[in-house]
């Protein structure tokens, strides 16, 4: 397993991974492991990638046979922790700054 790529935006992710798959000679979209997008690549089931948010990953196993797929899926699961934790840990980051600069229109200018 790579990570790839890690782009500025969940939408530039998307629009690397179109570009990446588009160039390949044989693409099947994989809907049932999880990840916001995911794509088999090549003849057969041995090469995934895998978008999570901003993170493109590949994850290549040879044997045996759905190796590929039981990879990509854990690294699907992961990813959407890490990402979920990220947008949660910046949400309250976002929250804290909002909450200091209430306090701060609130708070009368103290004399010196």
């Amino acid at each position: 397993m790579s990570v790839r790529w890690v782009a500025e935006s969940d939408e530039a992710a998307s629009q690397m991974l179109d570009a990446f798959q588009s160039v390949q000679a044989q693409v099947r979209r994989r809907e049932n492991l999880g990840g916001d997008e995911m794509f088999e690549i090549g003849a057969t089931a041995g090469v995934i990638a895998v978008r999570v948010g901003r993170v493109i990953a590949v994850v290549e196993a040879g044997s045996p046979t759905g190796a590929a797929a039981r990879l990509a899926k854990a690294v699907a699961v992961r990813l959407e922790e890490r990402d979920r934790e990220l947008r949660e840990a910046e949400a309250e980051r976002l929250a804290e700054l909002r909450e200091k600069a209430e306090r701060k229109v609130s708070d009368p200018p103290r004399a010196p």
